[in-house]
């Protein structure tokens, strides 16, 4: 079967992405900082479709090849996956079917290959099956711009998977024993609350946090995700075989009332009912989409967007331009909202006015865009360039709203003359930056311009042609350096390139930061045995070549022009200092790479994980900014504790180690610490270090969490801390976030340190998450185990707020603090009748309103790159003291000080 861009292979993938795009509607709204526990379990790579276009039984499939004679592949581009399937009992499995299944890859990748390339075509290797010692090894060529799913499955067990972004050709990749272990079957009915049944409904079945969420994508893992679609009697079957535990249920654009599955050990096949709130239930707003003409808009995208610029709910526009957003869960903002439409080939627009839940009739007026002509010729000849692609879109900077899509190239093709016509332009001003296919030009630096009214004239870009030239990089005793990265830049409008400057890649223009030095990648490349590199780019213009390393000092060399001679560039490098150590003990080693959710001691693939452990040199001056080494690699710890740092620069130096937790399948925070200083590195010198981090041993907590004497079930533990002196001086932060399971019970690796914790869950009668500080703190020794209670005691309070003429203060951000905490503590928003309802902890408090002038974010992070840690004072105004009592709901009447802003 062939797939140039596969359409059967697109039909794999949308169905799981979309449920991916539609469940992360469900994360809740946290105002605190921290990472909220839907975000933290937001799926990215066990995405399943529950039809895959084949029936059951007909797709071909051949045994696994008979390995045991061995022998290389007969191509050498050929990359092999082998393992082997298992079953519950580590026996191995026979007659178990493994899928590999390709797609293109990002627009950004995929970009770069069609620069110099044609179309893709890709033929996905037939599914094997399992003999009796259950091994399996699946060949194929993998193209370049591809990334890839394997699938296990077998009659009766859960569905395994596996994803890789990229495989490169000939690379094996062993996934070890795949375990396929018996689950049960789901079907049933979706009905509303009156007992209607919903048709053709999207079904979205999940398994919250679990072992299958941590973990990287390119290790096998049970499928936590399904899709299913009702019929026209609103009855759905799931196909795929669920694990047993606890699942949640989610059914797009509608609100589920109970929405927790729990299948049971001894279940193979159950029927679940879902009922969702009855559409007459629901509020709504609804209005209508049309373009200047007054025609209606079919496909806009709509969104809510809270005062402070936050977003709320979406929803799709339907064919003839109206729209319904509907408040179909609690995640949902009370309002009131404006409203703004995306629309491809239109200008987003976005509402003056602010709506509440109920408004009808609100109509979205959007602009087209506009057609520019574009001519594309050779900067010496004049000839027209006539096979090319176009980047165009908004200056960075200069719109509200911009995603990576509208940096894509567009265009991409044969155009007689050299001209193309750029449609649907959107107003304001433009950059414009032509690729050429090949390498014969260049291109070209970027090109501004300014789109009005009346559209704007013919652009015409003159490219270069492309200029070879040698780089040779030499040690001072004339030695040539091997292997080292050579990066050829072009600095953005003019600017000096050194080793704080940013480098950006061609489809990352969008995140331009005009405060930052930015140079743009033209081409990089690394050294061979006698230290030689071919660099290609623009003729006459200034450019940039950094030498990066590994082995030497990195270097710049800025007013770089390749056609200036044909000679090689010589530059010559220090081979600097290097420090090579051990970091003992080997149980801080496993614990570090447990915390970054990586597989154990039998996992081949966890070894190539980008979060592993690793040091990094850190060089602070007064007055002058940090400096890190290396500045664009990571030096990882090895499993035996050892890592070398080659190329330093000499000087006093930090060791620092930089450790990564896992917060779900592609999430990750990262934590720093000091372990050596190191003074006075010269060139030349090598420093051996034996480290020995005892001090530094993590302590297993577990925990239960009781709000009001009751188990906080299925919330989350925001655990801030501050390590302990480590005898450098420095106590630096840490913080982790583990949920609770059904019973309040969580379990999480702790550096020694003292911690704080807040409390998070979803509070069904407020409708939202809510965070509150518990009511002690604890501290943990190096490698100790520790049990630890945390209680919060709460009372109910609805607070009326008033402004300086005592009318209802809507939209007033309230916040509360003691001296206990660090931080402030959220309460919300008034609605617009001034009115808040709280939850907060028992005791007296600091209530505080935020000014009114900042209730922009923007305007929030112009007021803190100003004032830096004196914001706070110009952010919050103090309203009065507050004592907060357990029992039935206070109703307090608060008025807020002029000088507020309310």
């Amino acid at each position: 079967m062939k797939y140039a861009f596969g359409i059967a292979v697109l039909v794999l993938l949308l169905g799981g992405l979309a449920w991916f795009v539609f469940d992360r509607q469900n994360v809740p709204e946290v105002d605190l900082g921290n990472t909220s526990p839907s975000q933290i379990d937001a799926p990215f790579d066990n995405v399943v479709v529950a039809d895959r276009g084949e029936p059951e039984g007909v797709q071909e499939t051949r045994l696994a090849p008979d390995r045991s004679a061995g022998g290389a592949p007969i191509d050498a581009r050929t990359a092999c996956i082998v393992g082997r399937c298992v079953d519950a009992h580590g026996e191995p499995s026979a007659g178990c079917v493994l899928a590999l299944r390709g797609v293109t890859a990002d627009g950004q990748r995929r970009d770069a290959y069609l620069k110099d390339h044609d179309s893709i075509e890709w033929t996905h290797p037939e599914d094997v099956t399992t003999r009796a010692d259950g091994r399996f090894a699946i060949e194929f060529v993998p193209p370049p711009p591809f990334q890839f799913m394997l699938e296990a499955r077998a009659d009766g067990c859960v569905q395994m998977g596996a994803f890789w972004i990229e495989i490169a050709e000939g690379a094996r990749v062993d996934v070890g024993d795949v375990r396929l272990e018996r689950g049960a079957l789901v079907e049933g009915f979706v009905r509303d609350t009156n007992s209607k049944p919903i048709a053709k409904a999207l079904i979205s079945l999940h398994m919250p946090r679990s072992k299958f969420s941590l973990g990287k994508p390119d290790e096998m893992r049970p499928h936590s995700s399904f899709q299913a679609k009702t019929r026209d009697d609103g009855s759905y079957s799931v196909r795929g075989v669920l694990a047993f535990g606890t699942w949640t249920a989610d059914v797009q654009e509608y609100e589920v009332v109970e929405p927790t599955i729990q299948l049971e050990p001894s279940t193979t096949r159950k029927h679940v009912d879902i009922i969702v709130r009855a559409r007459s239930e629901v509020e709504t707003i609804t209005g209508t989409v049309v373009d200047d003409l007054g025609r209606p808009v079919a496909r806009a995208s709509i969104e809510t967007i809270e005062r402070s610029g936050r977003p709320g709910a979406f929803q799709t526009s339907v064919r003839d331009g109206a729209f319904t957003i509907r408040r179909t869960s609690t995640r949902d903002l009370a309002g009131p909202f404006a409203i703004a439409a995306h629309g491809d080939g239109f200008e987003d627009v976005r509402t003056e006015e602010f709506y509440e839940w109920g408004a009808r009739d609100v109509r979205l007026v959007v602009r087209r865009g506009l057609s520019v002509d574009l001519l594309v010729r050779d900067a010496t000849t004049g000839k027209p360039i006539e096979e090319y692609g176009i980047r165009v879109f908004p200056k960075p900077g200069t719109v509200g709203r911009q995603s990576g899509t509208d940096f894509e190239v567009r265009n991409r093709g044969e155009h007689p003359g050299g001209i193309t016509t750029l449609g649907n332009l959107p107003r304001g001003t433009l950059w414009l930056v032509v690729e050429p296919n090949g390498r014969t030009w260049q291109r070209n630096p970027v090109h501004e311009f300014v789109v009005t009214d009346t559209g704007a004239t013919r652009q015409t870009i003159e490219l270069t042609p492309t200029v070879s030239r040698i780089v040779r990089v030499l040690r001072a005793n004339g030695e040539p350096v091997a292997g080292t990265r050579v990066e050829l830049l072009e600095p953005l409008f003019g600017a000096a390139v050194d080793d704080s400057t940013k480098v950006v890649r061609d489809e990352n223009y969008w995140i331009h930061q005009q405060t930052v030095s930015e140079a743009i990648l033209v081409v990089e490349a690394e050294t061979n045995l006698t230290g030689e590199a071919t660099v290609e780019g623009p003729g006459k213009a200034p450019l940039a070549l950094r030498v990066l390393g590994p082995g030497h000092t990195p270097i710049c060399e800025n007013g770089i022009v390749l056609d200036a001679s044909e000679a090689p560039i010589e530059i010559v490098v220090a081979s600097g200092a290097s420090v090579t150590g051990v970091i003992r003990p080997k149980e801080l080693l496993e614990q570090m790479r447990e915390i970054a959710g990586l597989s154990g001691e039998s996992s081949a693939n966890s070894i190539g994980h980008p979060m592993r452990p690793s040091v990094r040199l850190v060089q602070a001056r007064d007055g002058e900014p940090v400096i890190h080494y290396p500045a664009s690699e990571t030096v990882f710890v090895d499993r035996d504790g050892s890592f070398t740092v080659e190329g330093i620069p000499s000087g006093d130096w930090t060791l620092e180690l930089v450790t990564a937790r896992a917060v779900g399948s592609n999430a990750f925070s990262h934590s720093r610490s000091v372990i050596a200083r190191l003074s006075a590195l010269k060139e030349g010198e090598t420093r051996r270090l034996e480290l020995d981090l005892s001090s530094h041993l993590h302590s297993r907590v577990t925990g239960r969490v009781l709000v009001d004497g009751e188990a906080c079930a299925r919330g989350s533990v925001f655990l801030q801390g501050k390590r302990f002196d480590d005898g450098f001086g420095e106590s630096q932060k840490t913080s982790a976030q583990p949920r609770t399971d059904d019973e309040g019970r969580f379990e999480v690796l702790l550096a020694p340190g003292s911690y704080r914790a807040k409390i998070m869950w979803n509070d069904a009668e407020l409708g939202h998450w809510i965070s509150i500080p518990a009511d002690s703190s604890f501290a943990l020794q190096p490698g100790a185990s520790q049990e630890v209670a945390l209680r919060v005691q709460t009372g109910r309070m609805r607070l009326l707020l008033r402004d300086a003429e005592d009318q209802p203060a809507s939209d007033a951000r309230i916040f509360i603090k003691s001296a206990l905490l660090e931080e402030h503590v959220s309460c919300g928003m008034s609605d617009a009748d001034g009115v808040l309802e709280v939850r907060l902890p028992v005791g007296t408090w600091t209530l505080l309103v935020q000014h009114k002038e900042y209730s922009d974010w923007k305007k929030q992070q112009e007021l803190r790159a100003q004032h830096g840690a004196r914001a706070d004072e110009l952010l919050y105004r103090e309203v009065r003291q507050l004592q907060v009592v357990a029992g039935p709901r206070k109703e307090l009447t608060v008025q807020l000080p002029k000088e507020s802003g309310y």
